[in-house]
């Protein structure tokens, strides 16, 4: 779904894997670009999965840079596994600095979905160099779905002892989408992996603890959609976050979307809330003021 990108590379992480990164570029109609966009997707997804949300971005006048984290899609990495959460902290500074180095003096924005909100959050918070907008949708700052009490058990000693043991994260597609059509393309996609790990489960349930104690530290200006019946991640969690953050952070919680928010029957009108808060900080059309989709 969506545009192809315009241009596709690779960057090699601190450690030596390389992942793989799409770019797109805005129409020549809209002149100049008004900023540019790193889009950070979730855990177990890819971004060419997020391509229209990509396109959406290009055609509103943004240059747009999109990667496949660590283990996901088509990039390197153990499926599923972190050595160190900061390991996608590192990842996301070396793609933030390609994309400033390709737009030099536009502003830098990072739209991020899910786990990828983690990611960037926590970059921010332990010092990376800032940016100056942040799109943060249905954050995954605590869990929601059930996890089997064994594995919340062994957990902390596989950790140490198997760190690297697959097993089925238990994501339906069910539990993150309402249309079949797209349950479908969640389980017939090749680049969506199923699995996660103990070190993976360990590192980033510690990071989440730290974030929402940390909420205040937050000083990038931050647009946080919500889907409000999220039966993967906490809903509320995001709210208590936003309210926590203060001013800094408008909040818009949808009540009827589940988490895939960009996946949802309403999300032409999710996009273009998303694209016109941007367009809004960084010139053109005003972000529209905040509301709250009702389930009828």
């Amino acid at each position: 779904m969506g545009p192809a990108p315009d241009a596709e590379e690779v960057i090699t992480s601190k450690d030596g894997l390389k992942l793989h990164v799409e770019r797109f570029l805005p129409t020549l109609a809209h002149g100049a670009p008004r900023a540019a966009v790193v889009m950070v997707h979730g855990f177990s997804a890819h971004c060419g999965a997020f391509r229209h949300v990509a396109g959406a971005l290009a055609a509103g006048g943004f240059t747009v840079t999109a990667f496949d984290s660590r283990g996901h899609g088509q990039s390197e990495g153990r499926h599923g596994y972190v050595r160190r959460f900061t390991d996608y902290d590192d990842d996301l500074g070396l793609v933030l600095e390609r994309a400033r180095s390709l737009s030099p003096g536009l502003p830098l924005a990072v739209v991020a979905h899910s786990h990828g909100v983690t990611v960037t959050l926590d970059y921010l918070f332990r010092g990376g160099p800032p940016f100056d907008a942040l799109v943060a949708a249905a954050p995954y700052l605590e869990l929601k779905m059930s996890v089997p009490f064994y594995k919340r058990i062994m957990s902390p000693v596989l950790g140490a002892l198997w760190p690297t043991l697959a097993m089925s994260n238990q994501i339906e597609p069910q539990l993150v989408a309402r249309s079949p059509e797209v349950w479908e393309e969640i389980r017939n996609d090749p680049q969506v992996r199923h699995v996660a790990t103990p070190r993976w489960f360990n590192e980033v349930r510690a990071t989440q603890a730290r974030l929402r104690a940390s909420a205040a530290l937050l000083k990038v200006p931050t647009f946080m959609p919500v889907a409000g019946a999220d039966l993967l991640v906490d809903a509320a969690a995001s709210v208590a976050f936003a309210k926590a953050a203060g001013p800094i952070v408008e909040l818009r919680v949808y009540d009827q979307l589940f988490h895939e928010l960009y996946f949802e029957p309403e999300r032409d009108s999710v996009i273009a809330d998303v694209v016109g808060w941007l367009q809004g900080r960084f010139g053109g059309t005003a972000a529209r003021d905040p509301y709250t989709l009702k389930s009828s």
